[in-house]
């Protein structure tokens, strides 16, 4: 059972996921930062605490309509939408496509879009104004990635392509650089 104050905690983190100050907004008053950081986190190991955000948080998705299927469809629309579905270039330039042409599938890749005029004076004539328009895609390799570890490919075709009796190491940019450096020399 939560006590009214705990229960303002739990739901102030679940406005912004920042347990210091919803530790204030709920009405605590710490010492100092220090102090309200850490006991901000032991209210979060609260087992009551944890049951009642994932209440919350069950009940905000259900209002929104979020499942594990419809951000997968977001990262499917973002991973496989190619550029070239919203322009058209070839050696005369590059052309925008007509939004009214554009399905969904396309539109939920797009970051952004700007358009930027500047004029340029002209000495002897009417000034020129130049328009300049910059489309921003979301990450594709990033929306390929997290479906690549969601449905476990790549782990799947390192396995099968190990010859048996053969060990793979993948060493990556977190791995200690030291520590494979001094394995070269040795």
């Amino acid at each position: 059972m939560l006590t009214p104050r705990q229960k303002r905690f739990t739901e102030q983190f679940a406005i912004d996921f920042n347990a210091a100050a919803a530790y204030r907004r709920a009405g605590y008053q710490p010492k100092n930062d220090k102090a309200g950081r850490s006991a901000a986190s032991r209210l979060l190991a609260n087992v009551n605490v944890q049951a009642y955000l994932a209440e919350l948080q069950a009940r905000q998705a259900e209002r929104l309509q979020i499942d594990s299927d419809r951000v997968l469809t977001e990262f499917i629309r973002i991973a496989l939408c190619d550029i070239t579905d919203v322009i058209s270039f070839n050696e005369s330039g590059v052309k925008l496509k007509d939004s009214a042409t554009l399905g969904k599938d396309v539109t939920a890749a797009i970051k952004s879009i700007s358009v930027t005029t500047m004029t340029i004076p002209v000495k002897d004539g009417n000034p020129i104004e130049k328009v300049t328009t910059t489309i921003a895609m979301h990450d594709k390799l990033r929306a390929l990635e997290k479906l690549a570890d969601r449905f476990g490919i790549f782990k799947e075709q390192v396995e099968e392509s190990a010859p048996d009796g053969i060990e793979l190491e993948l060493i990556t940019p977190d791995d200690d650089s030291e520590d494979a450096s001094s394995e070269a020399s040795a």
